[in-house]
């Protein structure tokens, strides 16, 4: 596994946020499709911070372009943090919304030109009764949400979890 440094040798990290959207006590999840990773998996609705975008205009913008919602930047709050290696070093962010307008939507999204949809079905889920297919950092992040913990790590041999 080759993990991308600086010039000094320090290690640079990928940072992305998801949103833990909520209606009626139950987790909105997004089954991924046409995309070559983890497709047909169950997982949150985010991306990675671009540019100069703080993490909550990253969630304002992942959730009008992946669901064609509109959330307020004052009904985030960053609930959860991960740590986790695979084949980059990632600091994930997660962030509860239960206040939003629009009905979530599957939208489709410009590749290379053609038209792509990186989802094939939106669920709502109950907390405690997780889809199986679901990507383990998801999950984890879920769990540990559920759990009143602020931070989780994987990816580095026995997975830990703090407070």
């Amino acid at each position: 596994m080759k993990i991308n440094k600086d010039e000094r040798g320090r290690t640079l990290y990928y940072v992305a946020v998801d949103v833990l959207l909520f209606r009626g006590g139950r987790i909105l999840l997004q089954r991924r499709a046409n995309t070559g990773w983890n497709d047909g998996k169950w997982n949150l609705v985010g991306g990675h911070i671009e540019n100069e975008e703080t993490i909550e205009d990253c969630i304002v913008r992942e959730a009008r372009e992946e669901l064609n919602i509109k959330i307020n930047k004052e009904d985030l709050e960053i609930v959860h943090c991960m740590q986790h290696k695979t084949d980059r070093q990632t600091i994930q962010f997660y962030v509860a919304c239960d206040k939003f307008q629009g009905e979530p939507e599957i939208q489709p999204e410009l590749v290379k030109g053609n038209i792509v949809y990186k989802a094939d079905k939106l669920d709502w889920f109950d907390l405690d009764k997780l889809p199986n297919e679901i990507i383990p950092s998801a999950k984890l992040a879920i769990e540990s949400f559920s759990q009143g913990k602020s931070f989780s790590q994987r990816g580095y041999g026995e997975e830990q979890e703090n407070q």
